[in-house]
């Protein structure tokens, strides 16, 4: 099983998963945020929005959604890859609306007992990493 409905047009047709479907997932996330859970495409079967999807038939923005919200949305769901958001220009967007706390971690004294592996995984302390 495939998470259809939250897959970029690429990954569907092609089985090509990238960061730029990631944009296309978060943008379905963000939708799902905005809609209180809602699950994207409700009411149709998985087959049905493949068709959705591939000609281009989109989630629309909640109600009552910010403007920059909507337009977020619709910048991670451009069909053509090479149109959509990067994550650095989410970022840029998010970031005005929430305060720098919020986004950006600082380790403190609570957080010593994490740390990163080689491969920047964040770990707890005491896990041994067998290679």
């Amino acid at each position: 099983m495939l998470p259809i409905r939250w897959m970029a047009p690429e990954s569907i047709t092609y089985g090509k998963f990238s960061l730029e479907s990631d944009v296309w997932a978060y943008g379905v996330v963000l939708w799902e945020i905005f809609t209180l859970g809602k699950q994207p495409y409700y009411g149709h079967s998985n087959d049905e929005v493949v068709k959705l999807i591939l000609q281009g038939i989109l989630l629309s923005p909640p109600e009552n959604s910010p403007p920059f919200i909507c337009a977020l949305m619709a910048g991670c769901w451009k069909t053509e890859v090479k149109d959509r958001f990067t994550f650095p220009e989410v970022y840029d967007m998010i970031s005005p609306h929430i305060p720098d706390s919020r986004l950006v971690a600082t380790p403190s004294q609570e957080d010593s007992d994490l740390r990163m592996d080689n491969e920047n995984y964040l770990l707890p302390t005491g896990v041994t990493v067998l290679t």
